[in-house]
């Protein structure tokens, strides 16, 4: 008869233990998150602002399986130019950058951007979520700039893309850690009005490379 609440304890135990490895394995329907990453670039862009970060808010919505669409709200900061002759030169086009002609003027370049794709993700283990995906969106390069007394931001749109993949580390119920990484894609001219082909040397159609750690949290 003693084994009885012996055998009722361990019954309840595994019973736990399976409900957490089943709730482990349920992909969510909803995931919303946030991810910090640092920036390699290459070509115009790395001798003309070198690397930088990226801050990302992502949003997925399950559709079927292990099929999301997701959405991407991210920014790209590239810090101060390290190149101030190029500010004279895109001054040259004339028109609204001929602010850029004055002498001590600071400027620096933020890549902001808007993305929608789809994203698949499958459970790796009990605790582990691999995803990839891809998107579609905007790409805007902003310049702003200051002279020590005026300031402004001039601004360009491009057509442009990005690829994700990654892994999630479930560490409470609904809360991930994410190690990922990323490649970010845009498409400017070579007109000497275009802020991205003027501030980076002449570089067009970059390929930004990302690395990031960042938090999930399941919305079930």
């Amino acid at each position: 008869m003693r084994r009885l609440p012996l055998a009722g304890a361990l019954a309840l135990l595994l019973a736990g233990a399976l409900d957490t490895v089943a709730l482990a394995q349920e992909l969510p329907r909803e995931r919303l998150g946030a991810r910090f990453g640092y920036v390699l670039t290459s070509g115009g862009l790395r001798d003309s602002y070198d690397d930088g970060g990226n801050l990302t808010l992502h949003f997925a919505e399950r559709l079927q399986g292990g099929f999301y669409v997701e959405f991407q709200l991210g920014a790209i900061g590239m810090g101060d130019l390290q190149r101030p002759e190029l500010a004279a030169k895109v001054a040259e086009a004339g028109g609204k950058f001929a602010i850029f002609a004055l002498d001590g003027i600071e400027t620096e370049m933020r890549i902001l951007y808007i993305t929608v794709g789809m994203q698949f993700a499958g459970n790796l283990s009990e605790l582990w979520t691999g995803y990839g995906g891809v998107g579609l969106g905007i790409y805007s390069v902003s310049i702003p700039w200051t002279d020590g007394i005026d300031s402004d931001v001039f601004s360009d749109q491009h057509l442009g893309a990005n690829a994700t993949a990654g892994a999630m580390f479930r560490f409470t119920r609904t809360l991930n850690l994410e190690v990922g990484a990323g490649l970010h894609f845009f498409h400017n001219s070579a007109s000497p009005y275009d802020l991205y082909h003027g501030f980076t040397g002449g570089d067009t159609n970059p390929l930004i490379v990302e690395v990031s750690l960042g938090l999930v949290l399941d919305l079930r």
